[in-house]
């Protein structure tokens, strides 16, 4: 396959938990030039978390394949101030121009419709915009929903986690293909010791790996919890960003005796706190409202690598997998399904556990850089240069 210069743009840091970002470029980046950046910050973004934990001065580090740039946050963005402004993003662009290989052709990978403006910046061959989100319910503000429809509009290909957000993309535009998040099969499938924090007692432990955030049915898990105060629920994962109206129901889920909340994990432990639970779920919100019915968890794989049983929410994505796990809509079938697979040897016997890590061994982090890399010939045979 001809070879490319890929420049990411996405808004986690490379460094940070590991989305399908940094999974599919890790493994592109062993024989493309890649460079991956989160941009300049904006003034208004030096308050939130991922900014609070980038260098002050900016950074610029070669690791895992790819070449990371990170932007000084001494010096933010203020679209107010116009020429000061033009010259942070034009110092940017430069820098990224300097780790350019002249003699490959340029593709400008986005992730996010906040960085659309980049693509009258960066001299690219080709645009492929990657929406891992329903960004038309997640974003309110017009410069989100401009860029999304800008990207979807003029990017040569675009790439979605979830057939329903194919489906919504195809509404607005053509070259439009579904690559769903993957699994590390390696790293999750290995039997693994018991974690730390996690009660070494023959409690039956339910747990949910990710952040607690806007997405996720806290009510719902609250519900649960208070009527099965003799399970332990374990949260890996921060707390992020959750909606007002969710508010009371997270205060009633911390004053549950039977819940520890226990940070984040760096990836090469995650397995470890999986394989420690009985049942691992995906407890998203399906609600007109939620952004999270149109997502593709990087949970599931990794869930059914481990091989324990799953709950998860009715998501449209979870349908394709009922063979392997259990959908259920409010907390009575919820609390259901967990006492029954509570009282169920057959759901730990090796024939389920093997049915399980069967279908996440068919879905590869590097099956799914090899589709996104032929998705992306297949555009450049077709496609007239920019």
């Amino acid at each position: 396959m001809e070879k490319f210069n890929f420049v990411v743009l996405a808004p986690n840091r490379w460094d940070d938990v590991w989305m399908n970002r940094q999974h599919i470029f890790s493994i592109i980046g062993k024989d493309h030039n890649v460079i991956y950046s989160n941009a300049p910050p904006f003034y208004w973004d030096l308050k939130l978390p991922r900014v609070k934990k980038s260098p002050l001065l900016g950074r610029a580090t070669e690791r895992d394949n790819v070449f990371n740039l990170e932007c000084a946050k001494i010096i933010p963005r203020v679209p107010k101030l116009k020429l000061y402004d033009k010259l942070v993003k034009n110092n940017f662009c430069r820098q990224i121009e300097r780790h350019l290989d002249p003699d490959l052709k340029t593709v400008l990978y986005i992730f996010n419709p906040l960085y659309s403006e980049y693509q009258d910046d960066i001299n690219a061959d080709f645009i492929v915009f990657h929406p891992y989100d329903d960004f038309t319910k997640l974003y309110s503000d017009d410069i989100a929903i401009a860029g999304n429809k800008r990207l979807a509009e003029t990017a040569n290909l675009v790439i979605t986690t979830s057939a329903l957000l194919e489906k919504n993309y195809k509404e607005m535009t053509k070259n439009v293909y579904f690559v769903p998040n993957g699994v590390d099969y390696n790293l999750f499938s290995k039997n693994y010791k018991k974690a730390k924090g996690v009660s070494h007692s023959q409690g039956f432990k339910v747990g949910y790996t990710g952040s607690i955030n806007s997405k996720i049915d806290i009510k719902l898990l609250a519900e649960i919890f208070s009527q099965l105060p003799e399970i332990e629920f374990y949260v890996v994962g921060a707390e992020g960003r959750i909606d007002p109206f969710q508010k009371p129901h997270m205060e009633q889920l911390k004053s549950l005796p039977n819940i520890t909340f226990l940070g984040n994990k760096d990836l090469s432990d995650v397995p470890t706190y999986m394989n420690a639970m009985d049942i691992n779920i995906i407890p998203y919100r399906t609600d007109p409202e939620s952004f999270a019915n149109a997502g593709y968890p990087l949970k599931l794989h990794e869930y059914l690598a481990v091989g324990k049983p799953i709950i998860c929410s009715p998501i449209d994505s979870a349908f394709e997998f009922e063979h392997v796990l259990q959908i259920r809509a409010d907390a009575a079938g919820w609390i259901t399904a967990i006492k029954s697979i509570q009282h169920n040897k057959q759901e730990y016997s090796n024939t389920a556990v093997e049915k399980r890590r069967s279908v996440a061994e068919q879905n590869t982090w590097n099956s799914r850089a090899e589709k996104v890399l032929e998705l992306i010939s297949d555009m450049v045979s077709h496609t007239v240069k920019r």
